[in-house]
């Protein structure tokens, strides 16, 4: 593993290297707590989700440019799964709902 990320209550997502222990980009834009993160298997993407009941795809070699889904859920966005062979984004949240996007 090179690369971690971790988010919180802050809002902010945080992107570290993980042999050395460096900061390496803070991404903002979520609007409430962070609540999970996924690195796409490429590494170059990571798609984060939020109290804000959206979910962003963000695009660390650009410095946190990314696209926005929101209000993807009537509550908040507990988690997120990635199936990239599927080309497909799950989101669930606590209004008991499970949502698939297709990655385009």
């Amino acid at each position: 593993i090179q690369f971690l990320a971790s988010g919180s209550r802050d809002r902010m997502i945080y992107i570290w290297n993980a042999l050395t222990g460096e900061r390496l980009l803070q991404l903002s834009g979520h609007d409430n707590w962070v609540r999970d993160i996924v690195f796409l298997p490429s590494g170059k993407h990571v798609v984060s989700c939020a109290d804000d009941r959206s979910f962003r795809v963000w695009d660390v070699r650009r410095e946190g440019s990314c696209k926005v889904l929101d209000d993807v859920h009537d509550g908040f966005v507990s988690s997120i799964a990635v199936n990239a062979q599927q080309r497909v984004v799950c989101s669930a949240s606590v209004d008991t709902s499970l949502k698939v996007w297709e990655c385009r």
